[in-house]
């Protein structure tokens, strides 16, 4: 990724981010015969916001990290962010079989950090979730449900009471 390249490096096991205004944050790849182990790479940079997405690898469980190069803020998140059109808001789905906490969360972001502010769980069991965001106050939520061959959408508008919102 030619854009990240004046500030990310990779030796080796380690992946070096240097940090505004100065400093290194620093992710090492481990090797493990128990655990697995544990990998980093880079998966997308999100030029206005001056935010790194690393992809992780932690034994079998995959995610996602937020790295905010002002400050060094880390923020994991269970799958890939989905930013909205007014830059200050990303979607994630986190659902799955066991392990998940099955919700889609809106998330804001701005360059002093990043929080979730609202979550909307789906009434049933879903499988293979994806999120897109409809304008900047809507998502569509594709997924599957059991013995169903079709995929579904559902659009969710943010003002919705359906959504929890989150303090």
């Amino acid at each position: 990724m030619r854009a990240v390249s004046r500030f990310v490096e990779r030796d080796g096991s380690e992946l070096r981010v240097q940090l505004v205004p100065y400093g290194v944050s620093v992710f090492r790849d481990t090797d493990s015969a128990l655990g697995g182990g544990t990998a980093y790479a880079v998966w997308d940079y999100l030029a206005d916001l001056d935010t790194l997405v690393l992809f992780t690898t932690r034994g079998e469980r995959t995610g996602f990290l937020l790295l905010q190069r002002k400050g060094g803020g880390e923020y994991p998140l269970p799958s890939e962010p989905v930013v909205a059109p007014d830059q200050h808001h990303f979607a994630t789905a986190d659902v799955c079989a066991q392990g998940c906490d099955n919700e889609v969360a809106v998330w804001r972001i701005g360059r002093d950090g990043a929080r979730k502010e609202a979550t909307w769980k789906p009434p049933v069991d879903w499988t293979d979730v994806t999120v897109a965001w409809r304008g900047t106050n809507a998502i569509a939520i594709e997924y599957a449900v059991a013995n169903d061959t079709q995929p579904r959408t559902v659009e969710r508008r943010l003002d919705d009471a359906s959504w929890v919102r989150v303090r």
